[in-house]
C-alpha cells in the first residue's frame, strides 16, 4: 500500500511539470543543450503529442525534434525569411531577391514628397515557382509604398522552381521592404 501511495504521489507531481509547447520552442529548447548527457526538455512531439518530459537528450532525439519542427512549420505554412541564412534556402532565395529588386521602384511620388516606411509582407509559391499569393503584414503606413512592394512580387513572378534540396508541395516567404528617399547633398 505505501508503495501504491508514492507511486501516485510521484504521478500526480510529475503531472504538474508537464507543460505544453509548440514545435519549434520544442526544437529551439533542444537545441540549447550543451552535451549529450545534460538534461533538458525533449519534446514529445517527436512521440506525436504537444507536451514534453524532463529526459537525457541524445543526438538522434535532436534530429528528430528538428524533423518534427520542420513537418511542423510546412503542415502551418509559418513563413521562411527571404533573408535566411540556412543553406537549404539561400541559393534559392537570393535568386528570388535579385527577381523581386530587378522589377521593385521607389514609387517617384513617394520620392519627391520625401515620403519613407518600413513594410513586411508574405507570399506563397508553388514548387514549380507560381506565385500562388501575396499579402501584408505590417503595413508603412503609406499605401503608395505597400502597393509598390505588392507589385514587386507579382510582377517578379514566376520564380525558378524548387530546387532538389526544397522537398516542399509550396513555400511561405516572408519579406521586409524598407524605403528610404536618396536627398542629393547641396553644395555652397
Amino acid at each position: 500500500m505505501k508503495k501504491l501511495i508514492i507511486c501516485f504521489l510521484v504521478f500526480l507531481f510529475a503531472m504538474k511539470s508537464v507543460q505544453i509547447l509548440s514545435a519549434e520552442e520544442a526544437y529551439e529548447a533542444e537545441m540549447r543543450e550543451e552535451s549529450e548527457h545534460e538534461y533538458c526538455k525533449i519534446s514529445a512531439l517527436v512521440h506525436g503529442v504537444n507536451q514534453y518530459t524532463p529526459c537525457r537528450m541524445k543526438f538522434d532525439q535532436i534530429r528528430s525534434a528538428k524533423e518534427a519542427y520542420e513537418a511542423d512549420r510546412e503542415e502551418h505554412e509559418y513563413p521562411v525569411s527571404l533573408d535566411t541564412t540556412d543553406i537549404k534556402y539561400a541559393s534559392y532565395f537570393a535568386r528570388i531577391r535579385h527577381q523581386i529588386e530587378r522589377v521593385w521602384i521607389y514609387p517617384s511620388d513617394a520620392a519627391k514628397r520625401g515620403i519613407s516606411g518600413d513594410l513586411n509582407l508574405t507570399f506563397s509559391i508553388s514548387k514549380d515557382g507560381n506565385l500562388l499569393g501575396a499579402r501584408l503584414l505590417d503595413r508603412s503606413g503609406y499605401e503608395i509604398l505597400d502597393m509598390a512592394a505588392l507589385k514587386a512580387v507579382k510582377e517578379a513572378a514566376p520564380f525558378y522552381p524548387f530546387p532538389s534540396t526544397i522537398q516542399r508541395e509550396k513555400l511561405t516567404i516572408q519579406a521586409n521592404f524598407i524605403y528610404t528617399p536618396n536627398f542629393a547633398t547641396i553644395a555652397p
